[in-house]
Parts: C-alpha cells; sequence; structure tokens
C-alpha cells in the first residue's frame, strides 16, 4: 500500500511537472476580425484586349478578401502521454485579434487546413504572435499549445466561401455580322440562374455594344476571338 501510494504521488508530479509543456498560459479567442471588400473591375478602362470564345469580356463586382495564414506541410504538437494534435495543411482564416496575438480557425471550404485533436484539451483556434514569435493552439478553457510554425506564412486571399458580388459579359462567337455575348451574374461564387442572359448585337448598326451600363468597342470579331475595348464598366460611372 505504501508502494502504490508513493507511486500515484510520483506520478503526480511528473504530471505536474509535464504540464506547462502542455499549457504553457492562458489564451482567450477573440472574434473581432471583418475582411476587406474589395473593388474589382476589369479589364482596365480603354485598354485593348483581345479573348477567345467562352473568355469573360468584362468582370466588375466586390469580394472579400481575408487576413490567413497559409500551413505548407502537416505540423505535429506531441506532448508526451498528454496526446498531440495535428494542424494539416491548407488555409485559416483569421478571426480576431489582440494586442500581442492574432487568431485564425478552418472554415467551411475546400482550401481549408484543419485541426486534428487527440490531447486532452479541446482546441479552438490558433494563435500567433503578430511579431512572429511564438505559434500554436488555443484551447476552449483559455490554454496554449505551442508549435512550430516553420510551415506557416501569412497570407491575404480572396476565399470560395466569402461574400462576393460579380458580372460579367462572356463572348460566345460571331454570326454573319453579329455577336453574342452572355451576361452572367454570381453571388458567393455561385451562378445566379434567373439574371442570366444571351444578348446578340448587330455590328452594322453600331460597334459599340453595352448591357447594364458596360459599354465595349468592339474593333474585330469572328468566330473565335474578338478585339475590343472597354469604354465603361459595370460599376463605373458614366
Amino acid at each position: 500500500i505504501i508502494m502504490f501510494k508513493r507511486s500515484i504521488f510520483i506520478h503526480s508530479i511528473a504530471a505536474l511537472i509535464l504540464l506547462p509543456l502542455f499549457f504553457s498560459g492562458c489564451a482567450s479567442t477573440k472574434y473581432n476580425y471583418t475582411p476587406r471588400a474589395k473593388d474589382v473591375s476589369e479589364p482596365p478602362l480603354k485598354s485593348i484586349v483581345t479573348v477567345q470564345i467562352g473568355d469573360e469580356m468584362v468582370k466588375s463586382g466586390i469580394v472579400m478578401e481575408w487576413s490567413a495564414i497559409y500551413v505548407s506541410d502537416t505540423i505535429i504538437a506531441n506532448y508526451l502521454s498528454l496526446g498531440s494534435y495535428t494542424i494539416t495543411v491548407g488555409y485559416f482564416k483569421k478571426c480576431g485579434e489582440d494586442d500581442k496575438y492574432e487568431y485564425y480557425k478552418p472554415f467551411n471550404g475546400a482550401d481549408s487546413g484543419d485541426i486534428i485533436s487527440r490531447g486532452l484539451e479541446p482546441w479552438d483556434s490558433i494563435r500567433y504572435s503578430k511579431e512572429g514569435k511564438t505559434f500554436g493552439l488555443a484551447s476552449t478553457n483559455g490554454w496554449y499549445v505551442s508549435a512550430s510554425d516553420d510551415n506557416v506564412r501569412r497570407v491575404t486571399r480572396q476565399f470560395s466561401d466569402g461574400d462576393s458580388f460579380m458580372q460579367s459579359l462572356i463572348y460566345s462567337g460571331k454570326v454573319g455580322n453579329k455577336i453574342k455575348l452572355g451576361y452572367r451574374e454570381f453571388s458567393n461564387n455561385l451562378a445566379r440562374p434567373a439574371f442570366s442572359n444571351d444578348v446578340e448585337y448587330d455590328l452594322t448598326e453600331s460597334t459599340i455594344v453595352g448591357y447594364k451600363g458596360a459599354r465595349i468597342e468592339v474593333i474585330e470579331a469572328t468566330n473565335q476571338y474578338i478585339k475590343y475595348q472597354v469604354l465603361q464598366s459595370f460599376n463605373q460611372p458614366r
């Protein structure tokens, strides 16, 4: 009995010694980050452009740009008998920050990384110091687990699951003196079929064509390509 109690005592002391390796300070995930809305308008006005059938001639709208980190190789944090955490390859979106740290999480997208937990503490977010000196996981209970950041880099990126709205005109070919264009709208990277339309223009009437505010001057058109310049995009004032 005495030896059994002594064994428990020794194991308890060992566990207390190992805990600082696993729980190195409190960490509370912040959720105060908002991505930046960015206007997109392509190609530049007055520039002469040539595209093939099926290509976009004009594209404009709003996309959301996120601060994120990219993990280029699997990161494994092992803590002896206390378990391990695996951060897989992919992107992690920023969700918040405080004076010293930024916080990142996986998201609902094909290019998202993941966190696989086999540890004692459930993870909540990735915590990365703004100076790039410390990197690791913040748990749901406010603890922090350190890891290597050798395969981590900060990026700014547009993601497929982010809020966005885009309009485009697509070249669909030429029959006689008439050209065909397809109008498409996308919301959150999903097509909006109810707002799609196919239009036809007779170049003998005018070489300047327009749709929903976009105005294009056609320089040359064949059934393989079109050469043109954009006089006004969808999101440009007249």
